[in-house]
């Protein structure tokens, strides 16, 4: 071998070195480019959503229901396991009516509560309790209950850890106490706002909702009364002063009384069609119209049990 070729060869093993150091650097030490097989998949902070009914039903998916961060609005399952398993859940309860399903949702002290109820857990759960009534699982079979979450239950600006599911039995069916306490709790209801209305008042064409914490539990007795007692309702009645036309203000009242209704069914999950709507206009003053105190009675809307 003369001596530009031994000069050729080690340049080309020269160069074949440096090509290897380079891709094993790229690849296994400098972490430049390095391929999406070496790069470990993401892995939901939540985990996996196991839940079970002793030994008679269990459930997995690989996700919980989600919620935005600070909203109770449920986000509507894509995912095929956690439709799966709530669909199989819903079918174990219509199977076991001695069986109760407790809901509880899971909030955190920074999201920001624009809902009615104490903290965003309890209003996630009622949603969810909401969309399983959708379902055909009865409001009696399930109840709900709120706890803090930890950070990990946040992916972005997604609460994945939105609820959790467990059971126990139904009070009906084992406990007396349980059931002679729910009936005492539907005679109060019944007794008390059947004979005074929830009364929420509006200014001259104002159409926005302020309630009192006291009204906030009244509206959810009735929730209570319209979810145990078979063929029941509530009359939203609207109501105005004597001030202008009287065709007008039954229009304006009906305006209202529709206005209460969809915020009902909006925010406490009342069922449109335990909803009655009515418009009296002026025909119903509780106070003398000639009185700027007297007409501001009067622009009111009644929310009452009626049967």
């Amino acid at each position: 071998m003369n001596k530009s070729s031994l000069i050729g060869l080690l340049l080309l093993s020269l160069l074949g070195w440096l090509v290897f150091g380079s891709l094993f650097c790229k690849t296994r030490l400098c972490g430049l480019g390095a391929s999406a097989a070496a790069v470990p998949a993401a892995v939901s902070s939540c985990g996996t959503w196991s839940f079970n009914d002793g030994n008679t039903f269990k459930e997995t998916s690989d996700r919980y229901y989600r919620f935005k961060k600070s909203s109770s609005n449920l986000i509507v399952p894509q995912n095929k396991s956690l439709i799966n398993a709530i669909n199989n859940t819903v079918k174990h309860l219509k199977n076991n009516s001695g069986r109760k399903l407790v809901i509880t949702g899971y909030y955190d002290n920074d999201e920001k509560n624009n809902t009615t109820d104490t903290n965003l857990g309890m209003a996630r759960a009622k949603s969810v309790k909401n969309a399983l009534m959708k379902m055909g699982v009865p409001a009696n079979q399930m109840d709900v209950s709120a706890d803090q979450m930890s950070s990990r239950s946040f992916e972005g600006d997604t609460v994945c850890k939105g609820v959790d599911f467990s059971f126990t039995k139904m009070s009906g069916a084992t406990g007396a106490v349980g059931a002679a306490a729910a009936t005492s709790r539907i005679a109060s209801i019944k007794n008390t706002l059947t004979a005074k209305p929830v009364t929420v008042y509006f200014g001259t064409n104002q159409s926005e909702i302020n309630l009192t914490a006291q009204q906030r539990k009244e509206i959810q007795d009735m929730k209570y009364y319209l979810d145990q007692v078979e063929g029941s309702s509530v009359e939203v009645s609207g109501h105005t002063d004597n001030t202008g036309d009287a065709s007008s203000n039954k229009r304006l009242s009906k305006k209202r009384a529709e206005f209460v209704r969809d915020y009902l069914t909006r925010t406490f999950n009342f069922k449109a069609n335990n909803l009655q709507v009515a418009g009296y206009g002026s025909d119903k003053p509780v106070q003398d119209n000639n009185s700027s105190a007297g007409r501001k009675a009067n622009r009111r809307v009644e929310i009452i049990i009626n049967k």
